[in-house]
């Protein structure tokens, strides 16, 4: 059987993807899709600090929750929101899907302390 490219799961017509950073709290509007995404993805990873190492989110709009590995030790973590993404316990950075928007989507950041994240999202249809 030959697959064609892309091949996309079953359901999902289109796909789309990017990388952003944020160090401030507040809504981040990212756009251009051409599409309202009904999947979110997003992988997050903290700068200048030693105990964020990863943050792997999921959102169908209605639902968000992350997964996070902290610490020394690599603690897993887990909750509400698509991201959290932590220097130490007084500067980290936390995101929720606000919205899924006609030609992109919403997150909204809250920033306690001083934190910047780095994340790679991926956006289906």
């Amino acid at each position: 059987m030959k697959l064609g490219f892309p091949l996309l799961p079953p359901g999902i017509s289109k796909i789309a993807m990017g990388a952003a950073s944020i160090s401030a709290g507040g809504p981040d509007s990212t756009t251009g899709l051409g599409f309202t995404p009904k999947v979110l993805i997003l992988i997050a990873t903290g700068t200048g600090g030693v105990n964020q190492i990863l943050s792997i989110g999921f959102s169908n709009k209605t639902t968000d929750r992350y997964r996070a590995l902290i610490g020394d030790s690599v603690d897993a973590i887990s909750g509400s929101g698509i991201a959290v993404v932590r220097k130490d316990a007084s500067n980290y950075i936390t995101a929720v899907v606000t919205s899924f928007d006609a030609d992109g989507f919403t997150l909204t950041w809250t920033l306690v302390g001083v934190m910047t994240a780095g994340y790679t999202w991926l956006a289906m249809r």
